[in-house]
């Protein structure tokens, strides 16, 4: 009996799961169905990756470092962080401060913390890169691991969609070529409330 490409089907059991899946298959030839990868990087997830890759990588834009002081983990409030648009903005905040203030002593360590992910952006793989990033950032804290109250259970929390994030970077390219990638699928993304990646299975 001959079998067709289409007589497969992967399944999975998040949606997210889905995106690694489909770069497997074109990294093989292997024809499927699936054209929405570009929905993991404009879900929260992706975007605070792109945000964080943006501003380390020193293209930030604009509401970037809004975005980075409050998420994933909150070094400011959004209200607070909106409006920040570059580092001078930052200092300038900082100075505003009392001396000892617990937002100016997370805002400085913030600025340690980013400085030493400049240092590693070019000398390090992108996988190994967002694995330090995670330390820095938190995008595996444990809060990130649970579903949300009355979400789908067939949706990958925030956390997860980091670890398939990774997985996609690979060893064998820089942040910066990933940044590029990931912001090319997710300007390619249809509208995320059109989905046809929700169920089980993933035909090919």
């Amino acid at each position: 009996m001959t079998l067709r490409w289409s007589d497969f089907a992967v399944l999975y059991r998040y949606n997210a799961l889905a995106f690694i899946v489909a770069i497997a298959l074109e990294e093989r030839g292997i024809p499927h169905d699936f054209q929405n990868a570009g929905l993991l990087f404009a879900s929260r997830a992706g975007q605070d990756v792109i945000a964080w890759l943006r501003y380390v990588l020193g293209k930030p834009a604009r509401g970037d470092l809004t975005r980075v002081l409050s998420r994933p983990g909150r070094i400011l409030p959004y209200a607070r962080a909106s409006g920040l648009d570059s580092r001078e903005d930052l200092l300038q905040l900082i100075e505003n401060y009392a001396h000892g203030d617990r937002e100016e002593r997370l805002l400085r360590q913030f600025l340690e913390s980013t400085t030493r992910l400049e240092t590693l952006v070019h000398a390090l793989a992108a996988d190994e890169f967002l694995e330090e990033l995670d330390r820095a950032a938190g995008f595996r804290a444990a809060r990130r691991r649970r579903s949300v109250p009355g979400g789908d259970p067939d949706e990958a929390d925030d956390a997860t969609c980091f670890d398939v994030i990774q997985a996609m970077a690979g060893s064998g390219r820089t942040a910066e070529d990933f940044l590029a990638r990931a912001e090319e699928m997710m300007n390619s993304a249809p509208a995320p409330a059109v989905e046809s990646t929700r169920g089980s299975c993933f035909l090919i």
